[in-house]
């Protein structure tokens, strides 16, 4: 078409003329064998009266087993195609299988070492506390040996006047002045110190209490066999690193979410 576009009028003309040849031969050749196997038909039927049947039912057949083989080619195609997506579906439940195993061992593994956490916090809480509560022993033998000390140091030095009281250096009337001052110094000294101690916990030796005026009142001390239990987790450290957090108090850990926190302050005391 291209080259026809462009062509001069003759040459168009020459080409028309070919392009219906070509046609006319194509449509001859066509009609030649169209006629060639309606001869080689009437020739087969005037041989055998049956051949158009017997054509017919070859044709028949053979087209059978073209779509039967094209059945066939479908049906393992699509044989594969399950397969091969049974596979993937397999595959993918072993792989959902596995990931909910090992979710499982991961989420057991976490509930073991949160309960190992837990209890080594409540052994560090307790140790933390019964070394508390050693020292305060220590505090208190401490003190005592103070009282103790005082009094044997001001007991030998108000025996020196009495020494020289017995040998007559002394008058008796001024020795009993000097041990009455000595004692009485003594006295002023344990009084200091007593004093200085009275508004230390029993339970912790080095915290104190300080009562100011519009302060509520201190809470009663402990019993003595109150004075060295060991309070649950959370007392000491702060109760808002426990399990269930704080009471309103804000010092009493709770037991349970639900827990309604009933009774007196320190439940652990009672």
């Amino acid at each position: 078409m291209y080259y026809e576009h462009f062509a001069n009028p003759q040459e168009q003309k020459n080409l028309s003329l070919l392009k219906s040849k070509y046609n006319n031969l194509t449509a001859a050749i066509k009609q030649y064998q169209a006629d060639e196997k309606q001869t080689w038909l009437d020739m087969n039927i005037s041989k055998n009266p049956d051949f158009a049947k017997q054509r017919e039912a070859y044709l028949i057949q053979k087209k059978l087993d073209r779509l039967k083989t094209e059945r066939d080619m479908v049906f393992n195609e699509l044989s594969t195609q399950y397969n091969n997506l049974t596979k993937y579906r397999n595959n993918l439940q072993q792989l959902n299988e596995r990931n909910n195993q090992v979710g499982n061992l991961q989420n057991s593994a976490k509930d073991n070492n949160m309960k190992s956490l837990q209890s080594i916090d409540q052994d560090i809480l307790t140790r933390r506390r019964q070394a508390q509560i050693n020292m305060n022993q220590w505090h208190k033998q401490n003190n005592l040996l103070f009282y103790l000390k005082i009094f044997f140091i001001f007991t030998l030095i108000a025996m020196i006047p009495i020494i020289f009281g017995l040998n007559g250096l002394l008058k008796k009337s001024l020795v009993n002045l000097l041990v009455l001052v000595i004692y009485i110094i003594c006295g002023i000294i344990l009084l200091i110190r007593f004093i200085d101690n009275s508004n230390r916990l029993k339970i912790f030796w080095n915290e104190r209490v300080f009562v100011g005026k519009g302060d509520p009142e201190p809470e009663p001390p402990l019993r003595e066999d109150q004075e060295f239990c060991i309070p649950p987790p959370g007392y000491f450290g702060g109760c808002a690193s426990t399990q269930f957090g704080c009471c309103p108090d804000g010092i009493t850990p709770k037991n349970s979410e639900d827990d309604k926190c009933s009774g007196s302050k320190h439940n652990w005391q009672k």
